[in-house]
């Protein structure tokens, strides 16, 4: 029997039916968390061999970062591991104290008895923020954490973090991590991560493992609509396959977007066989919303004086084959850099990135998603 509910979650960190595509981001991800689990060094609370170094996970919004997450807090297996996730630890004015959220949220994680055992360690913390000591309150409530057991810290929309926070919690978190205790850490974030952890000295960063994710395969575009169909008991001819994937552009997000069209108009169709047709007659509800996102990114770099920047880059690629190397695409961004462009062409770069206009793999700068690089083609034509 079909269910009432729609399997496809188009939606910000919504883990879809089947996380394709993603497998190399998963196994690094069970490794490292796998790891806390190691052996103890004798009457202490340190792991013998140390954990692995911080993991940032970076790609322009729509592809999955979040979800990633998401899939680890989902998963059994891990239950035994206290997972602190935060995002945008930012000062909404500048009395703010940006750490205050983030310490509030790691209170909540503890248990009654957790609570009690450690009022005095726990009070330490609260007297070092009534004394304006954010910083060290933090390094006590960190340490008073992992000493407790496995724990992954996750900070989510780094690029949009106060840098003298950011700047705290990576110094404690790495010390951490270095001398032995079981805590693992990931950065999130769109392009601009990087030069924002290195902003506020993150001298680790080299040392880090880096993921950059951006589109999937084409395979892994048509079984995360397929798989979700046909567990729902409806049977996907391949050329309606195939049409879902061309909409779908090997994004992510838009994956969700066609599939859940699709899985409307069979509901409403009562049919159990996806042909072309229903693709065809899904399409515009599914182009309604990707639409709703190219407008958006669109309008983002119009209101961040990026549209002349694209509009180059664009050229470019589209003159080049379309692809480019990263050199010549951020020295093209140079020779038109004015003093109105803060943050030179690497500040311009990142704001190309951000919603995957472009993309850099492999030593290669290409489209990053095609539709948007059409739909921005299309309001350069009019």
């Amino acid at each position: 029997m079909v269910s009432k509910f729609n399997p496809f979650t188009p939606g910000t960190g919504h883990v879809p039916p089947l996380l394709a595509g993603r497998a190399a981001e998963v196994e690094l991800l069970t490794n490292t968390l796998g790891q806390l689990r190691g052996p103890r060094v004798r009457r202490t609370k340190l792991l013998v061999d140390k954990p692995l170094p911080p993991i940032r996970i970076c790609g322009p919004r729509g592809v999955g970062k979040t979800t990633l997450l998401s899939w680890l807090n989902r998963q059994p297996q891990f239950r035994d591991i206290r997972i602190i996730w935060h995002a945008y630890l930012s000062k909404a004015r500048p009395t703010d104290v940006p750490l205050r959220s983030l310490l509030f949220n790691m209170f909540r994680e503890l248990s009654a008895l957790e609570r009690f055992m450690g009022s005095k360690a726990l009070r330490a913390v609260t007297i070092s923020m009534e004394n304006g000591e954010a910083n060290l309150a933090y390094e006590r409530m960190a340490e008073f954490m992992a000493a407790k057991g496995p724990l992954l810290m996750a900070f989510d929309e780094i690029p949009h973090f106060d840098l003298d926070s950011l700047a705290a919690i990576l110094r404690t978190n790495q010390r951490l991590i270095e001398e032995g205790y079981p805590l693992a850490m990931l950065l999130i974030g769109t392009p601009g991560l990087d030069a924002h952890l290195r902003k506020a000295d993150a001298s680790f960063i080299d040392r880090s493992t880096g993921m950059y994710i951006n589109l999937i395969s084409d395979e892994a575009t048509r079984d995360a609509m397929r798989v979700p169909l046909e567990q729902e008991g409806f049977a996907v001819q391949p050329d309606a396959l195939e049409a879902m994937a061309a909409q779908a552009d090997n994004y992510p997000y838009f994956t969700q977007v066609v599939g859940a069209a699709v899985w409307d108009a069979m509901r409403k169709s009562g049919h159990k066989k996806v042909d072309v047709g229903i693709v065809e007659q899904s399409a515009e509800k599914a182009e309604s919303r990707q639409n709703e996102l190219h407008y958006d990114s669109y309008g983002m770099l119009v209101d961040n004086g990026l549209l002349y920047h694209s509009r180059r880059v664009m050229d470019l690629l589209e003159s080049s084959g379309g692809s480019a190397s990263p050199e010549v695409v951020f020295n093209l961004l140079a020779e038109h850099c004015t003093e109105e462009d803060e943050g030179g062409p690497e500040a311009i770069l990142d704001g190309l990135q951000l919603d995957g206009l472009i993309w850099t793999v492999d030593g290669v700068t290409r489209t990053g998603r095609p539709s948007l690089f059409r739909y921005c083609q299309e309001q350069r034509l009019d």
